[in-house]
């Protein structure tokens, strides 16, 4: 699958490559590259001067929110509640021990 979505996505990118590469762009325009600088001088305005405009903490307020308490009710901790259908074991001795088995070091089903 890994390598199915790679090659899809290498096909992609030579697709995109290729168009792109075929754009016909022999002309251009000079007259955009004008270097000069024709923007005005940037000038001090009163707004920017003004305290109450910058002033943060007149206009956000911080406030930190609290959740309500938690109370431990009584269904919690009811053996009712919480009875498993069928008992669990946790004893390790029940489930076995681990081992290596040969469909996990089979180099075909890893390397599709």
């Amino acid at each position: 699958m890994k390598t199915r979505f790679n090659q899809i996505a290498a096909i992609t990118l030579f697709s995109l490559f290729f168009l792109v590469g075929n754009v016909n762009a022999i002309e251009t325009d000079l007259g955009t590259l004008n270097l000069e600088n024709n923007e005005e001088t940037l000038g001090i305005e009163d707004w920017m001067l003004n305290d109450n405009i910058w002033d943060y903490k007149a206009t956000f307020t911080i406030e930190t929110e609290t959740d309500e308490s938690l109370e431990l009710e009584a269904w919690m901790t009811s053996r009712k509640v919480w009875k498993p259908k069928r008992p669990i074991h946790t004893n390790p001795e029940l489930d076995g021990k681990l081992a290596i088995e040969k469909w996990m070091i089979d180099e075909n089903i890893w390397n599709k």
